[in-house]
């Protein structure tokens, strides 16, 4: 019996790292963040309050294209292979910023593996200091295991990925700062990025929630600019992050092992 005892003492201060499929893109940034696991997430839709997943493993494209069938979305990832409690617990840019500000922002309760070992549900009223510091605060609190999160309407978005050469990086730039100095129209989202090669490209990722007006005017200094090729049409927050996480490097966020 004391031998047993001894190998589950031993057992139990084994360290355990839990890949919680985080954010963070570039390389030698990837951090053990959480479970990789949403087990649920709350669907405010008349009647229904909650659906549960009994699934063990979700990306932010799994929830958008089950709400997308209600006309709904969430704060989630911008690219479809962005892991959920990393972006969640970091912050969470989001296309939908500037109306509900960061993802954290959106979740009304956590369900959390506390250093105890006991779960309990963290909210407004229940451990609310744990809730606040859960918004931002990282993987350093617990193991959180659910997200519950307030859902957003939006059965459609106008959005694509809006391609120019080098030739015209400065009214790229220049179209980047006229957007960020005054964004009258909380419906929108951007991201300006440089890609370096043999010719620099600039690629704009633009979204506009709405499925009504394809090319709003605050978008204009961008798409008056020539495009090499644009994708920018009506299109769910589903088939965009799809669209949006086949830019992605495949093993930029590789990490090497260590030589011993």
């Amino acid at each position: 019996m004391g031998a047993l005892l001894a190998l589950m003492s031993l057992h139990m201060a084994a360290e355990l790292p839990i890949d919680g499929s985080e954010k963070t893109e570039y390389r030698g940034n990837a951090k053990k963040y959480q479970s990789r696991t949403l087990l649920a997430f709350r669907l405010e839709l008349g009647n229904v309050s909650q659906v549960n997943c009994d699934a063990l493993s979700f990306s932010p494209s799994d929830v958008y294209e089950y709400l997308q069938k209600f006309g709904l979305t969430a704060a989630g990832g911008r690219l479809g292979p962005v892991g959920v409690p990393g972006l969640l617990l970091a912050g969470g840019i989001n296309f939908y910023g500037n109306q509900v500000s960061f993802g954290c922002d959106t979740v009304v309760n956590y369900e959390i593996v506390l250093a105890d070992s006991s779960i309990v549900e963290v909210n407004k009223t229940s451990y609310s200091d744990l809730f606040w510091a859960l918004k931002g605060g990282s993987s350093n609190f617990g193991i959180v295991t659910r997200f519950d999160l307030q859902t957003i309407k939006s059965p459609k978005a106008c959005a694509g990925a809006h391609t120019l050469s080098s030739k015209y990086i400065n009214e790229f730039l220049a179209a980047a700062a006229t957007y960020a100095s005054d964004i009258y129209d909380p419906k929108t989202h951007i991201v300006p990025t440089l890609t370096a090669g043999e010719t620099t490209l600039t690629t704009m990722i633009l979204l506009y929630d709405g499925d009504s007006i394809s090319y709003p005017d605050i978008f204009k200094p961008f798409t008056d600019i020539p495009a090499i090729s644009s994708t920018f049409d009506f299109k769910t927050v589903a088939e965009f992050t799809a669209e949006t996480g086949a830019m992605v490097i495949d093993g930029i966020k590789y990490n090497p092992p260590e030589a011993h």
